[in-house]
């Protein structure tokens, strides 16, 4: 009855609930992504292995629990693939922003990229089936558990058919059916490809999509006390099917459809955090540059950039001039090469608003070269760094002129 009753008043104040509750205080997406970072089932999330995903813990928690159905440079869709949130070609992609060293907004995206993959272990989403009000959502939130058994997805009850005389049937029932497993043209199939073209389901988002049926049919108690099923088939649509969760009062399949999102979950942002590269900004605030612009072998310049990293403090540092690794002018044994040699270690960085690691690198060059010689004109700088995880950053160049020929002085003494 209390279960009753919260559905009934979310339904009153809100005209739609969203995946896994996220509506009012209910929300299950926050709740997950939070008991991944917080290692609830595992502890994989440490400061030393992900510092990027406990820093910025609050923006994708915040990120999961808002409705991420419009994608930037993407239709409004009801299932959109959820890493276009990442790679969309749209400037404000998440990618993009932390490559732009926006990271509280790439995070904020990170989470909402979350929210999709999440939504796919409700099974109305997996199925594409619009849903305004989910049981299985609300009993999430309401007994939020963990369970990593595996129950069908199907079950049987022993029904009478409303045309028959008496005849006991025992139906198997799934619990989610698509729209083209459901029986809307009446043919009996149990797979029915006819019914794709035949979407029951309201035209949401700007597409149309798909209804199929989810729970149990709706059935009565004849005055025997025996079950007398409403549809012909289970599938048909023909009623308000429900959860049958909800009334056994057996959670089981809620608490693996949960388990299901806090093992993909904690995954993803394992392998999104890996897969982040570290950033050389070149922006108004930290600018590269090779001053002064014109050198030569009495008179060396200085190469200086700063690096940003979310993972590891250790970067592999490419720095490069007429195709050869230049080596440093005060150690020349330093080769900056890319090699694993060629290593810097970043400094903490106390900003919580940038990434856990930064540092401003200053290298002193005189021209020497690790293979070859730098040769009288103009030439191309170029910088980048590699992180732990093999990940490049962008390529910065500059343009610098050498003077290859030393500088020589006259002096002439007149005298008697």
């Amino acid at each position: 009855m209390k279960t009753l009753c919260f559905v009934l008043a979310l339904m009153i104040l809100s005209p739609a609930v969203f995946a896994w509750g996220s509506v009012l205080t209910v929300d299950t997406h926050k709740d997950i992504t939070k008991d991944v970072i917080d290692n609830k089932l595992t502890n994989d999330i440490t400061e030393n292995e992900y510092p990027d995903i406990i820093r910025f813990k609050e923006k994708l928690k915040d990120g999961s629990g808002t409705e991420s159905h419009v994608i930037p440079g993407d239709v409004d869709k009801w299932a959109p693939p959820p890493e276009l949130w990442y790679t969309s070609t749209a400037d404000d992609c998440a990618l993009k922003k932390y490559q732009s060293c926006d990271f509280l907004a790439a995070y904020y995206d990170l989470g909402r990229e979350l929210h999709l993959r999440q939504d796919i272990f409700v099974p109305a989403h997996e199925k594409v089936c619009y849903h305004s009000v989910d049981d299985m959502e609300l009993l999430a939130h309401l007994s939020h558990h963990y369970s990593n058994t595996t129950t069908p997805k199907t079950f049987n009850l022993n029904f009478l058919y409303p045309d028959e005389n008496g005849e006991l049937y025992t139906m198997a029932f799934n619990f989610w059916l698509s729209d083209a497993e459901d029986d809307d043209n009446f043919d009996e199939l149990p797979n029915d490809p006819v019914d794709e073209a035949q979407q029951d389901g309201p035209n949401a988002y700007n597409i149309m999509c798909t209804w199929g049926t989810y729970g149990m049919p709706p059935y009565y108690k004849d005055l025997m006390g025996t079950y007398v099923l409403l549809e012909l088939l289970p599938g048909l649509n023909s009623g308000n099917d429900f959860y049958e969760e909800m009334s056994s009062g057996n959670l089981i399949i809620t608490y693996e459809a949960l388990q299901g999102a806090y093992t993909d979950t904690l995954s993803f942002l394992k392998a999104r955090s890996e897969g982040l590269p570290p950033i050389i900004p070149d922006n108004t605030t930290d600018i590269v540059s090779v001053m002064p612009s014109l050198f030569g072998p009495n008179l060396a310049t200085q190469i200086s950039f700063s690096v940003m990293e979310n993972r590891k403090k250790t970067v592999r540092m490419t720095i490069k001039a007429s195709e050869s690794a230049i080596k440093d002018k005060d150690t020349p044994q330093n080769v900056w090469d890319g090699s694993e040699n060629a290593t810097f270690d970043l400094d903490p960085c106390a900003d919580a608003d940038q990434l856990p690691f930064c540092s401003i690198i200053n290298i002193d060059w005189d021209g020497s070269l690790n293979a070859g010689s730098l040769s009288d004109g103009q030439h191309t700088v170029t910088i980048q760094v590699e992180d732990a995880n093999n990940q490049l950053s962008e390529i910065r160049s500059r343009s610098v002129r050498y003077d290859a020929t030393k500088p020589t002085g006259t002096i002439k003494v007149d005298g008697i």
